[in-house]
């Protein structure tokens, strides 16, 4: 299963939770399918850690989400 279509199947499902891709491979086509997917983040494999890390922190707060079992994620919650 690709990157792109394990967002694809977290969609179908409706996860509404954070998508941050690490991704190897930096085509447009590819980047312009995971934003029309709404990924929250696109982030490329050669950047450094901290870049990475930059990205995550500055992801705005997001709403509480249900999670598969209909558990209720407090806002906040990382995942």
């Amino acid at each position: 299963l690709s990157g792109l279509g394990l967002v694809e199947v977290l969609r179908a499902a409706n996860y509404r939770g954070r998508i941050v891709v690490h991704s190897g491979s930096d085509t447009l086509k590819e980047t312009v399918a995971y934003r029309a997917l709404r990924v929250d983040a696109v982030v490329a494999k050669t950047a450094i850690t901290v870049e990475l890390l930059r990205t995550l922190e500055a992801l705005p707060p997001r709403e509480p989400c249900s999670v598969p079992g209909g558990e209720q994620l407090p806002a906040g919650d990382p995942l």
